[in-house]
Order: C-alpha cells, then sequence, then structure tokens
C-alpha cells in the first residue's frame, strides 16, 4: 500500500473509532454520554458543512468527509435513541444544508 492509502485508512479508521466508542458509553447507561453525543454531532456536522463545498476535491477524502460520516451515523443514531428532539432537528437540517452547498458547489466548479 502507498501512503496516501494508510493515510485515509488511518484517518477513516479514528472517525469510526470515536464513533464506536462513544455509542459505546452511551448503550453503558451514563447519564452525561448524550450530552458527549451532542458535542461530537455538533462539531462533526459545522465542520462538514464549512468544508462541504470541497467534496469533489481529493482533499476532502481525509479533511472533510469523516467528519461528515461522524455527524450522519451519530444523527440516526440520535434519531433513533432519543426522538426527534431539538437537537436532532437541528443536525439534520445541518447535513441538509451540507449536501445541498455540496452540489452547489459541484455545479458551479464543473459547468
Amino acid at each position: 500500500m502507498d501512503q496516501f492509502t494508510l493515510m485515509i485508512l488511518w484517518i477513516y479508521g479514528a472517525a469510526i473509532a470515536v464513533t464506536i466508542f462513544v455509542i459505546v458509553l452511551d448503550r453503558m447507561g451514563k447519564t452525561w454520554t448524550q450530552y458527549l453525543i451532542r458535542i461530537i454531532t455538533s462539531i462533526a456536522v459545522v465542520w462538514a458543512l464549512c468544508t462541504s463545498w470541497m467534496w469533489f476535491y481529493l482533499i476532502a477524502l481525509w479533511l472533510s468527509l469523516p467528519a461528515f460520516l461522524i455527524g450522519l451515523v451519530l444523527t440516526i443514531y440520535t434519531i433513533n435513541k432519543y426522538g426527534w428532539g431539538r437537537p436532532a432537528k437541528v443536525f439534520s437540517i445541518v447535513i441538509g444544508l451540507t449536501v445541498i452547498l455540496n452540489l452547489v458547489s459541484l455545479a458551479f466548479f464543473y459547468s
């Protein structure tokens, strides 16, 4: 494997590990983990929104998409575990805006 592929695997492995770690902590029944999920999801979806304009560049493989995947998985988990509360609605809106901004920038740069 070349160094680029190895770096991509490390970054996605770290993103998967963070997501699994947070979900396992929440499954253990700790009351403070729902706040941890909200904090990590908030950071991930905002980071994905701010960097979504470059998803079609190669740098997005290790800069933006792992944060988007963490945000998406934790948002789905939040909806399934805690229902459609205010945080889940906000996270869903930001994820939708992220996808829309990506498609608009894709059309803008490749037209």
